[in-house]
């Protein structure tokens, strides 16, 4: 039976299909695509993925598996399991490059307990030349550093030998780069800093750090470097000349750039070469001056120089972006002449304003042109190609470009796929079509977007195919819930807040470690029964190795067992709310629609407010369907009127979001529009408003994954002058105390607190602290104020303050010892009265020696103590001159 001429398997079609292709096992490819497929079908924990495999064992080679380790690689769960299926086959051994393919794997997926986990079974099992080799540590500094855990990635350094690998200078190296190309180089410097005397450090190893301060925008550090580099006498090539003048052009230091290349030529007697010539190519560029950026290449022909590839294509970039396609064209006939063969972006610059004119065949005939020169078309080549075409209706040779690609040894990846699939589903008649490619894209294994899902089951529904039954009814089903990626109205895949980090099932026997992580017993019993010493998460050593039943967590999920009832494939349907048939695409489709009316909005998001305030459980349902990246939409990037109450519902939702949501998330605010947006929503005249971005803000400065969002936050002059006009807010004590905590976390940053004092943080946090104002968050605004007086501009600020000093004294032994608030008043009255007899004065007026004697004496900490002897030890001049 078809559905339009579609014929659709079941989901077992694998199985099926394994007893009619046996003869096929003769030809590796036939054999890779049908584990492949097996792998794609076989990925939720539950599934028998040994017994789909048992009868591919004869056959399977070293370099099948390989083969499968690598296409399968966005599977990570499936591709461990296959890993140690084959392992486990008598006589079979995995290649090098396998190990390698699935280190790649697990660490894309940041299942970094899993990983190391398979080292130290490996490494116990006498196997660990086979995957403990440096370039496996490579991979996971490059993973943890793009998954933004330096200390991770450093630990991951140090724990090379407890695998039989001594790190050299290659590692040093490889562990720097990684780090400095993630935008990491402050945690690439410190460690630099702390390990330099234990390696021979050469240029290279400068050059690495000068390039990432370069991309970081710290020229200045970048010149710091590169004399320090001097004064070891390390030797100085033209690579590391060009490390610099790059840094200093990316950082807007061309003048500085021109001294550093006349002191090359006649100090160092150094001939510039390409590379050289190419930062100031770049930066021409960047300033989109088309007439600087030829002139220095005009200057790299007449020294008979060859630029590489990327300063080529900086100014192809930059020629296409001002419809200059001719030129272009020249220059890249240019690239050929002198033997800079062009690479994809190179002719990707081109076909863009080709597809953007909708000229299709000057866009094919660019792609013919890749074929003569031999340059293999990437994923965005083909994805401009075959958006403009199906966009213009020439579908037919869409499809003709489609199937030259694996001529062409290029495989689609999702993306590939859902431009066809999204450009099918919006031409007449073309849905049919559209389904094909999605089945193709299950067959092979790659998950679908969710966006891609739902706009094919909505085009469907659309046509009818909801009523059929059959094959209709079963595509539905594909498509909503057997790929394991895309959930229906109301489905929901197994919480990750109830899965264990190690085994990624759901937890049986959940337990507790000294580090405040949670697994299940079995699986953190098998870790540390390998000699492991370290929590698996967070790679800290274990001084306690006790487990803690987590009676909390068994109680939630055994809640969760009541309501929800898990089905074969290892999805949960929730029970209606409140007796409501809620369709939580209905509510994402009502908040995304510009059609959608205002009383609409806020049902919906009256609705989402009530369900995000549930439980833990609704919570990670709810971020996992996606609502807390649409709902931050709707507050900062959504064209629409300015409204309070739907101002309020979408941040009341987002705070009952935020435990369970990943933060990262929260960098869309590093958009210029976005931040301006949160800087009008803080400038509004609602408190309501203003203490819930209090909430938000908190959390973005104390999580590490938007610690440079909370830089650019500190930069915003006018956000600092609403959160300190808040702080001396009398009538609302949560908007003073949200405020407080705001600041507070925003000054956390060294970076921060210069702004902050300039905006009057000195003067709200002691107004805050008014000895007869009610304040719960006075450890904190004692702990701030004592950062900011490390600064000479807050202590000029507090000298103003006619009730600074009084209020300090005052705060000694108000605040409960165990919160550290004397300790840090203590602390800012030391500040202060170092650097001036009157503060001295005034201090003893207010009576702080009874505070401190008092203190001495008291419970309090070792440090406050030690803080209130040295006050002491200042004010007993003062008291004796008094008396005299």
């Amino acid at each position: 039976m078809a559905v339009g001429g579609i014929a659709w398997r079941p989901k077992c079609r694998a199985v099926l299909h394994l007893c009619c292709r046996r003869s096929a096992f003769s030809t590796s490819a036939a054999l890779l695509d049908d584990i492949c497929r097996i792998l794609s079908d076989h990925r939720a924990p539950h599934h028998d993925l040994a017994a789909a495999l048992r009868p591919f064992a004869p056959a399977l080679t070293p370099g099948v598996a390989e083969g499968v380790l690598k296409r399968c690689r966005h599977l990570p769960s499936p591709v461990h399991r296959f890993f140690l299926w084959s392992a486990a086959i008598p006589g079979f051994r995995h290649s090098p490059a396998a190990h390698l393919a699935l280190v790649h794997a697990l660490g894309a997926a940041r299942q970094f307990p899993l990983l190391w986990s398979l080292l130290s079974e490996l490494r116990d099992a006498g196997r660990g030349s086979d995957v403990a080799r440096p370039e496996t540590f490579w991979l996971l500094f490059r993973f943890y550093a793009r998954a933004r855990l330096p200390d991770d990635a450093v630990r991951a350094f140090r724990r090379m030998p407890d695998f039989g690998i001594q790190p050299g200078l290659e590692d040093f190296h490889h562990l720097l780069s990684s780090l400095c190309r993630n935008g990491l180089v402050a945690a690439a410097q410190s460690f630099f800093d702390q390990s330099k005397s234990l390696f021979n450090v050469n240029h290279k190893t400068f050059s690495i750090l000068i390039n990432g301060w370069g991309d970081g925008g710290g020229p200045k550090e970048a010149l710091r470097l590169f004399d320090e580099m001097l004064q070891r006498r390390c030797s100085v090539d033209v690579a590391a000349y060009n490390s610099l003048i790059l840094a200093l052009c990316r950082g807007g230091e061309l003048d500085e750039a021109h001294v550093r290349l006349q002191e090359m030529q006649k100090t160092h007697r150094l001939k510039p070469d390409a590379g050289t010539y190419a930062a100031f190519v770049r930066a021409a560029c960047k300033a989109n001056d088309v007439h600087a950026a030829v002139g220095v290449l005009d200057r790299i022909r007449r020294y008979n120089l060859v630029p590489n590839v990327f300063t080529y294509n900086c100014i192809i970039r930059l020629l296409c972006g001002k419809e200059m396609v001719d030129e272009a064209y020249e220059l890249l006939d240019e690239m050929i002449e002198r033997g800079a063969k062009p690479d994809a972006w190179s002719y990707n610059s081109i076909l863009a304003i080709h597809c953007r004119l909708h000229e299709v065949n000057k866009s094919l005939r660019l792609l013919e042109r890749m074929d003569k020169d031999a340059c293999p078309p990437d994923r965005h080549t083909y994805n401009m190609l075959l958006k403009m075409l199906i966009g213009v209706g020439r579908v037919d040779r869409a499809m003709e470009v489609w199937d030259g690609m694996q001529r062409r040894g290029f495989y689609p990846v999702a993306s590939s796929y859902a431009v066809m699939i999204h450009g099918l589903c919006k031409k007449k008649g073309k849905v049919e079509e559209a389904c094909r490619y999605f089945e193709m894209m299950v067959d092979e294994g790659i998950p679908p977007y969710l966006s891609t899902c739902e706009m094919l089951r909505d085009k469907l529904f659309e046509i009818g195919l909801r009523e059929q039954v059959g094959h209709g009814q079963s595509l539905i089903i594909m498509i909503e819930g057997g790929t394991g990626y895309a959930c229906r109205s109301t489905r929901m895949s197994i919480p990750e807040l109830f899965r264990c980090p190690i085994s990624l099932e759901l937890f049986a026997d959940p337990v507790t470690l000294s580090t405040g992580q949670t697994y299940d017993r079995a699986s953190i019993e098998k870790w540390l029964g390998y000699g492991n010493s370290t929590c698996p998460v967070t790679m800290q050593r274990l001084h306690d190795k006790s487990l803690v039943p987590n009676h909390t967590l068994r109680h939630l999920i055994e809640q969760w067992f009541l309501t929800a009832s898990i089905h074969g494939d290892g999805s949960v349907l929730m029970d209606p709310i409140n007796s409501m048939d809620i369709s939580l695409s209905e509510l994402k489709r009502n908040l995304r629609l510009p059609s959608s009316t205002l009383t609409t909005k806020l049902e919906t998001l009256r609705i989402i407010e009530v369900l995000s305030s549930e439980s833990s459980i609704r919570q990670a349902s709810l971020v996992q369907a996606g609502f807390f990246q649409l709902l931050l939409h709707v507050l900062f990037q959504a064209p629409v009127a300015h409204n309070d109450e739907v101002t309020e519902l979408a941040l009341d939702g987002v705070l009952n979001l935020l435990p369970s949501a990943d933060l990262e998330s929260l960098n869309m605010l590093r958009r210029e529009s976005n931040l301006t947006q949160l800087v009008f929503l803080l400038d509004q005249n609602n408190v309501k408003i203003k203490t819930a971005l209090c909430h938000l803000l908190d959390t973005i400065a104390t999580c590490s994954a938007t610690q440079e969002l909370c830089l650019m936050l500190g930069r915003r002059q006018r956000v600092l002058q609403v959160l300190v006009s808040l702080l001396q807010h009398k009538s609302d004590a949560q908007a003073s105390e949200a405020a407080v905590r705001a600041v507070c976390s925003l000054c956390s940053s060294e970076a921060n607190r210069a702004t902050a004092i300039r905006e009057g943080a000195v003067d709200g946090l002691i107004a805050y602290l008014h000895p007869r104002s009610r304040n719960r968050s006075a450890a904190r605004a004692l702990a701030t104020l004592e950062l900011l007086l490390g600064l000479e501009i807050g202590k000029r600020k507090m000298n103003r303050n006619p009730d600074a000093i009084v209020t300090l004294v005052k705060m000694v032994f108000r605040v409960p010892s165990d919160q550290g608030g004397s300790e840090h008043a203590v602390g800012s009255l030391l500040l202060v009265c170092c650097d001036s007899a009157k503060v001295r004065r005034e201090a003893i007026d207010a009576g702080v020696l009874t505070k401190l004697l008092l203190l001495l004496q008291s419970q309090s900490s070792a440090q406050a103590k030690a803080k209130a002897r040295a006050l002491l030890k200042m004010l007993i001049p003062v008291i004796k001159n008094q008396v005299l």
